[in-house]
């Protein structure tokens, strides 16, 4: 139920259908009513954005675009082949560079789709909308405007989200306020890469921003959630001072990510606001 994975996803069976051939890519975008120039122009831009990361220093390896779509061949984009050093040659599209053993890269699992929402909290705050109760047609933003999901969006005729928050690109009128690209997201992940936080002891409601996002919780969950926001920001300093440090594998990181992933699996939160 996001739009936003729903494209990911569309690009990366474009890919795999592109490996198959050009006819086998004709195929796919004119049955998904698709556009190869504009996929291939993502994948060109996904491409730069990887060779930016790489000159300040947040990959490890220098790499740059052109490096990267002739390694990928027809078979993918590149990024991940030249980001990991972990690719190998097996004769269908792709190169090796010799004398240097090579792993196939690892690939996103389904689990970190939540995740991967989780991180987009972070691009996409402020725009936060609200399911109201039970009515999955009235969505609110800053607690009063009423706005709707574009007949457009996966998130169309859903008669239930598995959270009242939503994500989302951007609001259009024409003949009514509506959201684009959406996408629900755990109130957990929510509080960690959202606004500021204030607890209220008394009513157990941890409010964000201006406070008319909110959610029932308890102080210890509240705790952790704003002990990990924390630790979060020191990794980000020491990453930025040092670029090529290694943060990966860190038992915090670990932390964090089960924080903004698995927050519902222990009954941390209540929707009842």
């Amino acid at each position: 139920m996001s739009d936003h994975l729903t494209h990911l996803t569309a690009y990366n069976e474009w890919l795999a259908a592109r490996a198959k051939g050009m006819r086998a890519e004709r195929e796919f975008c004119f049955a998904n009513f698709l556009s190869s120039k504009t996929l291939t122009q993502i994948a060109g831009t996904k491409r730069q954005l990887a060779e930016l990361l790489s000159e300040i220093g947040f990959v490890k390896n220098k790499i740059r675009a052109r490096e990267m779509e002739r390694l990928g061949g027809w078979k993918s984009d590149g990024v991940a082949l030249a980001i990991n050093e972990s690719w190998k040659d097996d004769g269908s599209g792709g190169a090796s560079r010799t004398g240097q053993q090579r792993r196939e890269p690892q690939t996103v699992a389904v689990d970190d789709w939540e995740l991967i929402k989780a991180v987009m909290v972070a691009g996409l705050y402020p725009n936060v909308a609200k399911v109201a109760g039970e009515n999955v047609n009235v969505i609110q933003l800053d607690g009063s405007e009423q706005v709707f999901v574009h007949p457009s969006s996966v998130n169309w005729g859903v008669t239930r989200f598995p959270s009242p928050f939503l994500i989302f690109n951007e609001k259009m009128k024409t003949s009514k306020v509506y959201l684009r690209d959406s996408a629900p997201v755990s109130p957990v992940a929510l509080a960690f890469f959202g606004g500021k936080l204030v607890f209220d002891k008394s009513k157990k409601l941890l409010k964000m921003g201006t406070g008319h996002i909110s959610f029932h919780t308890s102080q210890k969950v509240a705790g952790v959630v704003e002990s990990a926001r924390t630790a979060l920001d020191e990794v980000l300093a020491a990453k930025i001072a040092d670029p090529l440090l290694d943060v990966s594998e860190s038992r915090i990181m670990g932390v964090i990510v089960d924080v903004v992933t698995d927050g519902r699996h222990s009954g941390a939160t209540n929707y009842g606001k």
